[in-house]
């Protein structure tokens, strides 16, 4: 469970840090957003016991992974990331996460 845990968090930190960094700004945000909410439902699964989303988080860690590689450097001035967390927050909002 601890194990879990720690996969679980260190993935989480993974996906908030793609938020400054950074195609299509909305396709970016969505797939961002996505990410972010199969993460808070993996911490769900462990928070309630289920050892399950210990194969799953090791799945999305090289989603994570890939994804961090294909955003980074698109949105490295000031506007564009600016404009690209607030492409995050919309479709975080739209994104139906429980």
């Amino acid at each position: 469970m601890k194990n879990t845990l720690k996969t679980i968090g260190t993935l989480a930190i993974t996906v908030i840090m793609f938020a400054s960094c950074g195609s299509s700004i909305e396709g970016d945000a969505a797939k961002l957003a996505t990410l972010m909410c199969k993460s808070t439902e993996l911490s769900k699964k462990a928070v309630s016991g289920d050892m399950s989303g210990m194969k799953e988080a090791q799945k999305m860690m090289m989603e994570a992974a890939e994804l961090k590689e294909e955003l980074e450097g698109r949105y490295s001035d000031k506007k564009a990331k600016k404009e690209f967390e607030k492409a995050v927050l919309k479709a975080m909002s739209e994104t139906n996460c429980d």
